[in-house]
């Protein structure tokens, strides 16, 4: 998010014989700059393999069951009536939506570690590009996704359908890097409200013994562990970490902070954001 607060306006004849500079306020402007996608290569591929395997006469019995309801969201334009949930309607003074599980396998849970700071802003900002590949083809897919993040507000959106897609980049370019809670209690308590055969994607910069007795706990669904790592962590460390996801049953996908802005330098993150305000 940036914020316009004022600018330089100058003024100057033809002749160049007056020249006058002024800084003029301009209100509050807003300019949201949204995360590029990045698509990782082993992503999602035991999830979208399970869809694809689904046979039509499962598609229908997950149609004709009922979805379970477990939150509410805000109301966004073109969701049905029979979304309304009107007790939180009432109590937030604002329409809200049901946040409804479908059973079955075509689900999948993202969970970003939100913690760190400004010191962890290089690695936060791969992490987002990370969940934001992540949850772009699994709606392509015909997943449905849902994005939690471990920051202090303990900020939460559900999504299915690709046009949904905005709205997830949005919580993602709005997220702060200001969590204080473990990533382990977050995937715990999320993973309490998954069918046993939905999909896991956790992204960390900082996995730690805790998150990984999770995972072993997690044993029996598809869980994939992406980590950020920068020029500080060696290939030692990740070899030690892909061999204890391993171990955990886990898939591992390593990716790296500085590989692109290194190859890209500021014109390349420019480039970047003329494309993310193009887009809005």
């Amino acid at each position: 998010m940036y914020r316009l607060e004022a600018m330089k306006v100058s003024i100057s004849d033809a002749f160049g014989l007056l020249h006058i500079s002024r800084r003029v306020p301009v209100g509050q402007h807003e300019l949201l700059v949204l995360p590029r996608p990045r698509l990782l290569q082993q992503g999602l591929k035991g999830a979208g393999g399970a869809l694809q395997r689904h046979s039509r006469q499962q598609q229908l019995q997950r149609q004709a069951a009922s979805p379970l309801i477990y939150g509410t969201r805000p109301y966004a334009p073109g969701d049905p009536l029979n979304r309304i949930h009107w007790r939180a309607t009432a109590r937030a003074g604002a329409l809200r939506a049901k946040e409804t599980e479908q059973p079955g396998t075509d689900r999948l849970l993202i969970c970003i570690d939100a913690a760190g700071g400004p010191s962890n802003a290089a690695a936060f900002e791969a992490a987002i590009e990370a969940a934001a590949g992540l949850a772009k083809r699994a709606l392509e897919l015909g997943l449905s996704v849902r994005l939690a993040a471990s920051d202090r507000q303990g900020r939460a959106l559900e999504a299915q359908g690709r046009e949904r897609l905005p709205e997830l980049l949005r919580l993602l370019a709005l997220l702060p890097c200001n969590g204080d809670h473990p990533l382990a209690a977050l995937v715990q308590r999320e993973t309490l409200h998954l069918s046993p055969g939905a999909g896991v994607a956790i992204i960390t910069a900082q996995p730690n013994e805790q998150l990984l007795h999770l995972l072993c706990r997690l044993r029996s669904r598809a869980v994939q562990l992406v980590y950020i790592h920068g020029e500080a962590d060696g290939p030692d460390a990740v070899e030690q970490w892909r061999r204890q996801a391993e171990a955990a049953r886990c898939r591992f996908t390593a990716v790296g902070v500085l590989s692109r802005r290194t190859a890209e330098g500021g014109a390349g993150d420019v480039a970047d954001a003329n494309r993310a305000a193009a887009v809005i």
